[in-house]
Formats: structure tokens, C-alpha cells, sequence
């Protein structure tokens, strides 16, 4: 059976143009997600923590300016349940404004790890 170059060369040519499409919608969308967070970011009102609790049920603590609140949030209603005492939470890089890096969460991953061998 003889090869058929030109029916080779479209195969080719579909693989790359798949791989781009992807590709390209991967990067697109990435950028659109960046593009909504920065706009959802507030100086004054930050979500620190959000959990999801169950079907279209979430508790998120949001800082407030100094103030801390947990509101419970639904598909229909959003819920004031306590404000928090702001020493009493644990704080993390990203409230600081700052990302945290994969090597910080590897190399806490890894100290959870060790940790519980240890404990064995």
C-alpha cells in the first residue's frame, strides 16, 4: 500500500491545529479569569476564606477593613452570621498580597507528610 504524502501531511497539519486550538483556548481563558479577578479586587473588601458546605451553599470570611465577617451564602440569599476576631485568624501570603509560590505549598505538602510517617 503506497503512502499518500498529501493525506500525511493534512493528518499532520489537523494534530497542530488541534494542539493550537487548545492550546489557545487554554491561555484564553486564563487570561480572562486573571483579567476578572483583578477586577473583583477591592482595597477595602477582600475575601479572605471560602468554603463550599454543600450544594450552592458557601461560608466566606471577608475582611472589611479591619473588621472581620463570616456570611453564609446561598443560590437565593446572603447570610451575616458573626463577625470574627481578626488575631484569631490564621493569615497566609495571599491576604498580604502577595501569590504564594508552588515551591511554598510543596514544601509544606512535603513537612505534612514527614510529619505523619514521624507519627507512625
Amino acid at each position: 500500500m503506497p503512502l499518500d504524502w498529501a493525506m500525511f501531511f493534512k493528518i499532520v497539519l489537523l494534530v497542530f491545529l488541534f494542539i493550537g486550538i487548545v492550546l489557545g483556548a487554554y491561555y484564553v481563558t486564563k487570561w480572562i479569569s486573571m483579567a476578572q479577578f483583578q477586577k473583583n479586587q477591592g482595597k477595602n473588601i477582600k475575601v479572605i476564606e471560602s468554603i463550599g458546605i454543600g450544594p450552592q451553599k458557601i461560608l466566606q470570611l471577608v475582611q472589611v477593613g479591619t473588621q472581620v465577617f463570616l456570611i453564609g451564602i446561598t443560590k437565593d440569599h446572603i447570610t451575616f452570621m458573626t463577625e470574627i476576631d481578626p488575631s484569631t485568624i490564621a493569615t497566609s501570603n495571599i491576604e498580604a498580597g502577595q501569590h504564594a509560590s508552588f515551591q511554598s505549598y510543596l514544601s509544606q505538602w512535603i513537612q505534612k507528610g514527614s510529619q505523619k510517617k514521624d507519627q507512625e
